[in-house]
């Protein structure tokens, strides 16, 4: 990072004082006769344009500033990416997917507020290993203690604590059962994603490693009603707010009914709550059974985390348990060593070409320990050579920099 610079200031007078002794040694040996009006006439500027063209990339940084209450380790972020190729992004610190317009990865909140780095080049970034990925089928998902089960990328039903906690699992759009036909499923590393497309909608399932929960996320381009149906476990006790909440009697016909951001029940030393976007329309019913129903008007996106949980959390803090902001993107531009490499490959008589070069040039980059790139010819004894060094960094695709010298020769 640019911060570190000044920090081996020391080292950068040392590195260039070798460089110019090394210098002043080859100049010695190859015995050159430096002509002044040579020099002038020599196009050694447009030389190394051409070749800062060919060898130079930019790396864009933005930072992604988090903060939370959560003391929580491994927590899913879910940002929303319309930034283009997927490919060309990647999060410095950690593993990340980006899927359907969203970017995820997991969060270390025991520190917030922390800064993550979303970096972006002309690079196709490939994932770091995982010491252990989430475990996934087409059929179901096992994480954090639950199995979510799958029929055709519908959840079907939900296990947690050893007992059914979830079944039955109805979805309708404008009061038509949701079609999936159009199904699929895919797993990567920290994520499985179930998503279905139908009736002017895509139905998106993501479930995270390490954490008991199903994030559902509803996108429409158009208005459409979205009913869903729920027939839960017997909890003892709900919580909606503190006007709101308490014990469940069964065998109860009547069904209460709330506008909430969330609903959580609790039993036998553990919970499940439903928390969403926004408020929306929610009933719990308790004849016999207990069933939650769920109706909103969504045009655009509905998102809402269905969460298992032990019993002494704080169920509100998850109702927005991060805010996730984009800082200011910086653009940092240095020597590329794949395009270095790439210039390798070319034929000497090639790049005299390419650059429109009539003079014979050797170009050097290199510093006190490494010579990273070295094109051309090497200079005739008695020639009369013009001798340019610049200062230059190299960069990879993470930002990761490294101090040089660009040394040009034409005669």
């Amino acid at each position: 990072m640019l911060s570190k610079r000044g920090i081996t200031q020391a080292d950068w007078v040392i590195s260039i004082g070798i460089f110019m002794i090394y210098l002043a040694w080859f100049f010695i040996v190859i015995q050159p006769v430096l002509a002044p009006d040579t020099k002038e006439s020599l196009p050694i500027d447009r030389l190394k344009a051409s070749f800062m063209e060919n060898a130079s990339w930019e790396i864009n940084i933005t930072p992604i500033i988090i903060h939370s209450e959560l003391d929580s380790d491994g927590e899913p972020v879910v940002i929303d990416f319309s930034y283009g190729e997927a490919r060309n992004y990647a999060v410095k610190q950690d593993y990340w997917v980006i899927k359907d317009s969203r970017l995820m990865f997991l969060a270390d909140l025991s520190g917030a507020p922390l800064s993550y780095e979303l970096v972006h080049s002309s690079y196709n970034y490939t994932k770091p290993e995982l010491s252990a990925s989430i475990k996934a089928g087409e059929h179901a998902t096992e994480t954090g203690g639950m199995t979510a089960n799958f029929d055709e990328s519908l959840l079907d039903s939900a296990s947690y604590a050893n007992a059914r906690r979830i079944d039955d699992v109805n979805m309708e759009i404008d009061g038509q059962l949701i079609s999936t036909a159009r199904n699929s499923f895919s797993s990567e590393g920290i994520l499985s994603r179930y998503r279905i497309t139908a009736g002017g909608a895509n139905n998106t399932y993501y479930l995270f490693r390490g954490k008991p929960r199903i994030y559902n996320y509803i996108d429409i381009s158009e208005l459409k009603t979205i009913s869903l149906e729920y027939n839960l476990d017997e909890y003892e006790e709900y919580y909606v707010d503190s006007q709101n909440q308490g014990s469940i009697v069964y065998n109860v016909s009547d069904c209460d009914s709330f506008d909430s951001d969330l609903i959580d029940f609790r039993g036998s030393g553990h919970g499940l709550a439903f928390i969403f976007s926004r408020e929306t329309n929610i009933r719990m019913c308790h004849d016999n059974t207990l069933t939650l129903e769920i109706s909103e008007d969504v045009d655009g996106t509905f998102s809402y985390m269905i969460m298992f949980h032990e019993q002494d959390i704080r169920i509100r803090d998850y109702s927005e348990p991060y805010s996730a902001v984009l800082g200011v993107e910086r653009i940092f531009e240095g020597l590329s060593g794949a395009k270095m490499l790439a210039l390798e490959d070319r034929s000497y008589s090639f790049l005299k070409e390419q650059w429109d070069v009539d003079n014979e040039f050797n170009i050097t980059v290199m510093n006190s320990t490494k010579t990273f790139l070295r094109l051309g010819r090497n200079p005739y004894t008695r020639s009369s050579i013009h001798a340019e060094s610049y200062p230059v960094w190299i960069i990879d695709e993470y930002n990761n920099q490294t101090r040089a010298v660009i040394n040009i020769m034409m005669w």
